[in-house]
């Protein structure tokens, strides 16, 4: 048998939430958004992309000026003796004169503000004491006093004013260590030799020692052991013959007879009359 219909009943039964299940009338909690992302809203438009920027326009002669890549890395000064005779490869452009930086990286200046620059000289080296170096391209780095030495190496040669010729041949030795002051590493003084494109040799290379280069120095030889010492007692001196006296030869003198007494007879010997003489005296006789 049914029971009757209760509107009561099912209105309760409705209201009455579920065990264990959530609420379908609360509100959605937003999902996680990754950092560096606005949040999302369902049903927003997105904004419209922004316009991108236009294009620079360059001349041929900005494209010429740009950076050069593949120059080789710097020239390898670390032993002082250290000498290259490279090769310039092309000519120098203003794209190879760039800002001076530091370790770090951050541009160096002057006190005043002005921008410290440098230039990059691609090479080729022809000639080293460093044989790994020898028919590499690297890029030789003008700046400082290495500046002023090149300057007065190109007007000794005769060279125009201005950056090296292409073609040019350099001798570059790293001479010695300038002091910069307390707390800064040392200037390496980099003396060069330049020769104009015309003049340089056609086949020939300029010969470098490779004992320019300060090697390290050999072990030392190793000595043999000293023996220890032994207690050896001294050898006992020999004692020098005393050379041999002189015999006196003469004849003893005849003793002077005592007053009063009689001479020695003339028949006694030498030695008698040494006696008696020697007996004339212990008596106290006075001599005549």
């Amino acid at each position: 048998m049914t029971q009757p219909y209760n509107p009561q009943y099912n209105q309760s039964v409705q209201q009455a939430p579920m065990q264990g299940y959530p609420q379908y009338n609360q509100p959605m909690q937003p999902l996680p958004v990754a950092p560096g992302y606005p949040p999302q809203q369902y049903g927003q438009v997105p904004p419209p992309a922004q316009p991108q920027a236009p294009l620079a326009q360059g001349t041929l002669d900005d494209f010429y000026d740009q950076p050069t890549v593949g120059g080789g890395s710097g020239l390898p000064f670390k032993i002082l003796g250290t000498e290259h005779y490279v090769e310039t490869t092309r000519p120098i452009t203003k794209a190879d004169v760039q800002q001076q930086t530091d370790t770090r990286g951050n541009a160096q200046t002057f006190r005043d503000g002005r921008p410290k620059f440098q230039m990059l000289v691609p090479v080729h080296v022809l000639n080293s004491n460093v044989p790994e170096s020898i028919g590499s391209t690297a890029t030789f780095y003008v700046k400082g006093a290495t500046r002023e030495k090149l300057a007065a190496a190109m007007a000794a040669a005769g060279a125009p004013a201005g950056p090296p010729e292409a073609g040019c041949r350099m001798r570059l030795r790293y001479a010695a260590d300038v002091p910069t002051g307390a707390g800064f590493n040392p200037r390496k003084d980099i003396d060069i030799t330049y020769d104009r494109p015309a003049d340089a040799p056609a086949t020939s290379v300029a010969p470098i020692a490779p004992a320019q280069i300060p090697q390290p120095s050999a072990a030392p030889a190793q000595l043999a052991p000293l023996q220890p010492m032994v207690n050896v007692p001294p050898a006992p001196a020999q004692a020098t013959p005393a050379a041999p006296l002189a015999q006196d030869v003469r004849p003893p003198a005849a003793p002077i007879p005592a007053a009063g007494m009689p001479p020695a007879p003339p028949q006694m010997s030498p030695e008698q009359q040494a006696a008696y003489a020697t007996l004339l005296a212990q008596i106290g006789q006075p001599q005549a």
